[in-house]
This record gives structure tokens, sequence and C-alpha cells, in this order.
């Protein structure tokens, strides 16, 4: 029986997301909207956001991360509005998964996803973005 991957599943996800949601700006046109995360932290951090929740486990494979140097900020962002983007997920939230950046030069991805070597990981529904003007600050 062959397993399939957590990063096959978000692709897979993310596609079928794209296609249910249809599109909601007129083509040609240049619209996104963002979740800003503040690091306010004195740590480099590596940032993966995951659309999978409640399954809060690392995909196997290394995914796009994000990096967010100390005392600075990363828009994450989406083609289509983010309550839409809510409306398709398993449930009405997603995870943010910090990483110090030094972790992953030292641990590698492997060990970081099976043993969830992370500083943090913030369950965040879209009531709780809505409240905070879409900015997640950490810490």
């Amino acid at each position: 029986m062959k397993i399939i991957s957590n990063r096959f599943l978000l692709k897979i996800f993310t596609l079928i997301l794209f296609i249910l949601l249809g599109c909601e700006v007129p083509p040609g046109a240049d619209v996104s909207y963002s979740i800003r995360f503040d690091n306010n932290s004195d740590q480099n951090l590596y940032l993966f956001v995951n659309y999978l929740y409640p399954d809060t486990s690392l995909p196997s494979q290394k995914p796009y991360l994000d990096y967010v140097a100390s005392m600075h900020s990363r828009n994450i962002y989406s083609s289509v509005k983010w309550d839409k983007v809510f409306d398709q997920l398993p449930q009405d939230t997603l995870s943010l998964f910090l990483i110090i950046s030094d972790s992953l030069e030292i641990y590698g991805w492997e060990t970081i996803a099976t043993k969830q070597k992370i500083v943090a990981r913030l369950d965040l529904s879209y009531n709780d973005l809505d409240q905070n003007s879409f900015i997640v600050k950490y810490p």
C-alpha cells in the first residue's frame, strides 16, 4: 500500500481550494489579501502555514518556509479573501509553525518534523485573525 505524503495532500487541497473558490476579482487584476506576521522575538524564525488543521503534524518532506528575521514582519498572501479560504478548510483553523532558523540548520528538516522541534505552533481561526486586523504577533 502506497502512503500519500502530507506535501502531496497539501498540493491537492490547495488546487481544490482554488477551483472551488473560483475567480473573485476581474481577470488580470493583481489583488491579494494578507495576514501580517510580526516576529517580535530576538530570534530569526522560519514560518510554515498548515491548512490541514486538526492535523498538526509537520510534513515529512521539507515544505516551503518563510524566513522572518528578528524584529521584522512577513506577509502571508492569498489571492482570495481569507473568509473564503477558511470556509474551505477542514475546520475553521490554520496552524502557523514557528521554527528557530538555527534549529533547522543544526537538526535538518527530518528531525524537526519527526520530533516537532518547533518554538511555537499558533492555531488561528478566522475570528482570531479578524479580531486582530489580520496581524499575528509573536511572542
